[in-house]
């Protein structure tokens, strides 16, 4: 089963696509995230910023779409990955409070997102070590990075799957944390 394609507006993103596009779904990626991809169009990773995503629609009439968009997800997934308990609220509104200790305002909120995604993805350093769970990360990082270098490898949290220091070169405590994430998220 394709997907069906509004053929008139993708033109506008994709000459390639069909009304009926099939792409080539790939399970054993390096992250252990599955990808679907036709001719470098990733249908597992839309953006949702450019208006390409309408370009989906549904087969037939009475047919719907449903898109499922969990609230700081990755985060959360962290939290549960190194064992830490967030509170249950808008974790960007939290993280807001705790960099900019101040009234959260549209601009602080997005900026509060913008920084989150940054430590999580990033390096963590000065003030942020301050926010424990950030150090948090920051540690899990170390360690997980130190263990990969003397073992030679890592397991993937639920699966056990190893990731084996010949696989994957170059990388570092940064990348590796990432594709740990990734997996878990597919797991």
């Amino acid at each position: 089963v394709g997907l069906t394609i509004n053929v008139d507006l993708a033109k506008k993103f994709d000459k390639s696509l069909g009304s009926t596009s099939y792409g080539y779904y790939n399970i054993c990626t390096t992250t252990g995230r599955p990808s679907n991809t036709l001719n470098g169009f990733n249908f597992a990773a839309i953006n949702k910023h450019t208006g390409i995503r309408s370009i989906v629609i549904p087969k037939d009439a009475g047919d719907i779409l449903v898109e499922f968009d969990y609230d700081s997800m990755h985060i959360r997934l962290v939290a549960n990955m190194i064992g830490f308990n967030l509170p249950s609220t808008n974790l960007h509104e939290y993280f807001s409070k705790l960099y900019f200790k101040g009234p959260l305002t549209d601009e602080t909120y997005e900026k509060s997102k913008v920084r989150t995604w940054q430590l999580l993805y990033g390096n963590i350093s000065g003030e942020d070590l301050k926010i424990p769970f950030f150090k948090a990360i920051h540690s899990y990082k170390q360690d997980l990075f130190a263990k990969f270098n003397s073992v030679g490898y890592v397991e993937m949290p639920i699966s056990k799957r190893k990731m084996y220091k010949g696989n994957y070169n170059p990388i570092n405590a940064n990348l590796l944390f990432n594709y740990m994430l990734q997996g878990y998220e597919s797991e």
